[in-house]
């Protein structure tokens, strides 16, 4: 049997030692836990950034999130705005197991009952996925989409796009994001700007909106090829005589 000696050092986390202890969960769940858990209550959390500080990788991440939420040691809540929109989320960290499991198909309510606030920690947390497809539009944030895009997100570009979220709402934005990771070579605000500022003039403010209007701007683009085809045909033909 061996004995472990404690090189203390003065940057240290407290934490209660019922998640410690818990048999229940695994070591990479306890270890997630306590790195979140090292936050300040402020502490913005972006999965995309949390899986830069281990070499585990975004899957082993997120099984370790599931874990902790599915043995009530974690919590989310989606926020929507007026339209039913998803914008943000909090997240809800517990030394101890919560009264209620949550999971993100069960989210919390303003009147669930919550464990002590000093063993509870609130994480200001932007919803988390890797697409910004159609099919995922309801759960996918597009501050997080944005930067799965390989588009830099900073002091400048945020409160823009904030405001464009804020305008147009969380699915459209998202939309306007996947077309520009397809057209551009490399995604950029500037671009981005360009589709959201062609929806506010146009006055669309839905994703079924942008494609109708998308499909018939391919429409007419076609056309145009066709006409000139058509019309160099013709000259061509003239010019023969």
């Amino acid at each position: 049997m061996a004995r472990i000696k404690k090189l203390r050092q003065k940057n240290f986390t407290i934490v209660d030692n019922t998640v410690i202890d818990d048999t229940e969960i695994s070591w990479k769940a306890k270890g997630v836990f306590l790195y979140l858990w090292s936050k300040s209550d402020e502490w913005q959390f972006y999965e995309v950034e949390v899986a830069k500080h281990a070499k585990d990788g975004r899957d082993s991440l997120r099984s370790a999130l599931k874990e902790l939420e599915t043995k009530g040691y974690l919590r989310r809540t989606r926020n929507r705005n007026d339209k039913g929109q998803v914008t943000t989320s909090d997240w809800i960290l517990s030394e101890k197991p919560m009264l209620k499991k949550a999971t993100q198909e069960n989210p919390i309510q303003e009147n669930d009952t919550l464990p002590s606030t000093d063993s509870t920690k609130y994480l200001l947390n932007q919803e988390l996925n890797n697409s910004c497809s159609s099919k995922q539009l309801d759960e996918t944030n597009a501050f997080v989409a944005y930067q799965m895009s390989g588009a830099t997100l900073n002091g400048q570009t945020m409160p823009m796009l904030t405001d464009y979220v804020q305008r147009l709402g969380n699915d459209l934005v998202c939309h306007a994001i996947d077309i520009m990771s397809v057209q551009a070579s490399h995604p950029n605000f500037s671009f981005l700007q360009k589709i959201l500022d062609g929806y506010e003039d146009a006055g669309i403010t839905t994703v079924e909106q942008a494609i109708e209007a998308e499909k018939l701007y391919k429409d007419r683009k076609q056309q145009r090829r066709n006409n000139n085809y058509n019309n160099s045909y013709t000259n061509k033909s003239n010019e023969a005589w």
